[in-house]
């Protein structure tokens, strides 16, 4: 590859145990194929940096890092990464997945030099092996649950100017900024991108649960999923309520309120404080949400077990 044309950039917060396993498996590739990783650290300690510095000892002078503010918010961390011009492609990959460089460094190499804009994984066993998508319905169609995940795309750099963050901003994309800024982008017009049918990515060993989740804040990545589909420009009217759907619906149904319940996802103040996306959202009411949040633990996690809730959030 050539030089500066790849960036794969993971942004890290307390996740040491994950980077350390990331970087082992992922950078004798990256070198052989010169391909440069930054790794972006939130974290409040030092193990990530000193992780990374044991690494650039060893001689992998494309393993760079940038020390970010932990309290930087998802979409500005993002907008630090994405605006900046040394790269042709970027690869945004959360440090729960970890690329399959080798199975894919062809197809990359051949649709980067096609000068696509978009380059697309996905492993769904209904996906063509390979397809060319140049209007945006059709990418949503195609494309759009890959789309909400971090591992699955490469995209052109050359889309991510301070112009575009400021109308990321102003529209308040928030926890989806980058899909809302590449969506707004490409509803402008034709593009040119390609998805491919290729195993991408292995899960990352340490992994549990997105951060997101672990974190309480299933509700409000939900709500802001919400926002972010209906704030997407006018274009995608007619089908992005239809793929937007199933996305939703996994992570918001009566069987997984009771997991919520058990790991501090749904509690009184919670369900109070998003109310409104029990309102938006019909198929479960604010009351019954309303009741579960005084479920006790204990019961509501029997009830995990027995519908099997826990094994397939936590898996």
């Amino acid at each position: 590859m050539e030089e500066n044309q790849l960036l794969i950039a993971v942004p890290t917060k307390d996740h040491p145990e994950h980077m350390r396993y990331f970087l082992s498996e992922l950078l004798p590739d990256t070198k052989k194929h010169n391909v440069d990783i930054c790794i972006y650290d939130s974290s409040s300690t030092e193990i990530t940096k000193q992780i990374v510095d044991g690494w650039q000892a060893r001689g992998y002078s494309n393993l760079f890092y940038k020390k970010l503010s932990g309290t930087m918010k998802f979409w500005e961390k993002l907008k630090y990464i994405f605006v900046q011009e040394k790269y042709e492609y970027l690869w945004l990959c959360g440090d729960g997945f970890v690329p399959c460089l080798e199975e894919c460094i062809g197809s990359l190499e051949e649709e980067m030099g096609k000068g696509r804009d978009l380059i697309g994984f996905t492993s769904r066993s209904d996906a063509e092996l390979y397809s060319e998508v140049t209007e945006p319905l059709d990418l949503m169609e195609k494309y759009w649950n890959e789309s909400t995940c971090w591992a699955p795309w490469i995209v052109g750099v050359r889309f991510f100017t301070k112009k575009l963050w400021g109308g990321v901003y102003r529209r308040g994309y928030k926890n989806f900024a980058q899909v809302g800024a590449i969506f707004e982008e490409l509803a402008k017009g034709e593009f040119d991108a390609v998805i491919i049918h290729s195993t991408f990515c292995k899960t990352n060993p340490f992994k549990r649960a997105s951060t997101w989740i672990m974190d309480g804040k299933v509700f409000e990545v939900m709500e802001d999923y919400m926002d972010t589909v209906e704030k997407l420009p006018a274009v995608y009217g007619p089908v992005k309520w239809i793929c937007a759907k199933p996305i939703f619906e996994s992570y918001i149904n009566t069987g997984i309120l009771f997991l919520w319940r058990v790991d501090g996802n749904l509690t009184l103040p919670i369900v109070i404080k998003h109310r409104r996306l029990f309102q938006r959202y019909k198929r479960i009411s604010f009351w019954k949400a309303l009741v579960i949040a005084f479920c006790p633990k204990k019961a509501a996690n029997l009830l995990c077990v027995m519908n099997g809730s826990k094994a397939t959030m936590y898996k």
